[in-house]
């Protein structure tokens, strides 16, 4: 006895629904396995941007550190320096204020 035909049309339809899942699925497992090998490859070495902005901050908050310390001791030094050497001293005050960035007007 030979199936209904709507019941064959249902089988032809799911078994075609399948292979294209199958397919789909394949492609799919494709596509994540080459995005893992190539994932690793566009890496960037040296980090991501906000890796290299905190080590620029860092950098800067140690360099400011430093600079401070440097015109804190130029101006503890500013008082011993003798009045015969007032050319001497009007160069310290220059250079404590480059060390500043500004004037020193203290």
């Amino acid at each position: 006895m030979a199936e209904d035909p709507q019941q064959e049309t249902i089988n032809l339809l799911n078994y075609r629904l399948n292979a294209v899942t199958v397919e789909r699925d394949e492609w799919k497992a494709k596509f994540i396995k080459q995005n893992k090998d190539l994932g690793c490859e566009m890496m960037d070495p040296n980090g991501t941007i906000w890796d290299y902005a905190k080590k620029l901050q860092t950098e800067l908050a140690a360099v400011t550190e430093q600079r401070d310390r440097l015109a804190e001791a130029m101006r503890n030094c500013l008082p011993f320096i003798s009045s015969e050497g007032m050319g001497e001293y009007h160069d310290a005050r220059e250079a404590l204020a480059a060390v500043k960035g500004g004037s020193d007007e203290s």
